[in-house]
């Protein structure tokens, strides 16, 4: 056995015999099978909390958009490591703050996000000069009728107390309206609802439903209406079958009007829409009816005319006549001091 091994030895080269032996492996570190690097991935960033200041957008709207876009629910945990529930990643906690949950990567995207939706809406600015406050109390309009009119200068408005608001706004039931805009912008609504802000013209119409008679003689009409219809139809007098007076606003466009007027032996009913009052030229007021209908209420109701037209105030028109033995409607109007 020695005599093998020391042929063996005296065959190999003498370089090889004199080369220095390898240092020891040293032995490979025991590995916990909870971190095997084979089988498991690393552990994912911690999320960590952040927080946005909200300048001049909504920031309801705002976080509606991010969390469709990066909306996620990550795990929440006890004191004892224990999960416990998830949690949204994107909550609003006021109209100026919004947080965030997430790993710093996810978390600095979201917050790029808001500063890119976070600003003014196009064609708006912020108000030059000191925000002011009037609240206005409705006199004849209809709160919601005072908001249509003020549309024009409806805008959002950074507000250094609150944020971006609407300039205009109706105070719950109560009817009052805040507006807050610069004093300059305050002042031209407030010069535009003196102007919308009136009373309604006031009207008193007057229905005569009349007959012709062969007698001439007193019967108390308006000489003005009597003589008028003497020019259109040839009778000697004219008698009052019966006769309706209603009183209404002029300036509420599709206006209903409506009058029942009961005679001896018959009825009628007078129904119209007064759709325009105009007013502009000074002495001389029309008013436009629309949709106007004579009805007679005798053993039935018959439709005695239909028509539209227009009417000046103090005059007596004739608005139709029918029948063997016609019946004459005549409309007048006035305006009533208000």
């Amino acid at each position: 056995m020695k005599t093998a091994l020391l042929s063996t030895l005296a065959s190999l080269p003498l370089a090889l015999l004199l080369a220095p032996s390898p240092a020891p492996t040293a032995p490979p570190e025991p590995v916990s099978p909870l971190q095997d690097p084979d089988r498991d991935p690393p552990h994912p960033p911690t999320p960590s909390v952040y927080y946005y200041a909200v300048e001049h957008a909504d920031a309801y709207t705002m976080s509606t958009i991010v969390q469709e876009l990066y909306g996620d629910l990550l795990p929440k945990y006890n004191a004892d490591g224990e999960q416990v529930g998830s949690t949204e990643n994107v909550m609003v906690l006021d109209d100026h703050r919004i947080l965030v949950f997430d790993t710093p990567d996810r978390a600095q995207r979201i917050l790029t996000l808001f500063a890119d939706l976070d600003v003014l809406p196009p064609g708006e600015a912020e108000p030059s000069g000191e925000l002011a406050s009037e609240v206005y109390v409705p006199r004849y309009l209809t709160p919601h009728d005072i908001l249509d009119g003020l549309e024009p200068f409806a805008r959002s408005i950074w507000d250094e107390e609150v944020g971006s608001r609407p300039n205009l706004r109706l105070l719950g039931s109560s009817g009052r309206i805040l507006m807050r805009d610069t004093r300059a912008k305050l002042d031209e609504m407030l010069g535009l609802l003196e102007e919308l802000d009136r009373p309604s013209p006031q009207l008193e119409l007057t229905c005569y439903v009349l007959r012709g008679t062969d007698t001439p003689g007193d019967t108390g009409l308006p000489a003005a209406l009597t003589d008028n219809l003497s020019r259109l139809v040839p009778f000697e007098g004219f008698e009052l079958a019966t006769m309706g007076i209603v009183r209404t606003g002029a300036d509420y466009a599709g206006t209903g009007l409506s009058m029942d007027m009961e005679g001896s032996d018959e009825s009628f009913s007078l129904s119209a829409r007064l759709t325009a009052f105009d007013d502009s030229t000074e002495g001389r007021e029309v008013l436009t009816i629309r949709d106007c209908r004579m009805m007679r209420v005798h053993d039935g109701v018959t439709e005695l005319f239909k028509t539209d037209t227009s009417i000046v105030g103090g005059e007596y028109a004739v608005l139709g006549a029918t029948g063997s033995t016609p019946v004459f409607v005549v409309l007048r109007f006035e305006r009533v001091a208000f």
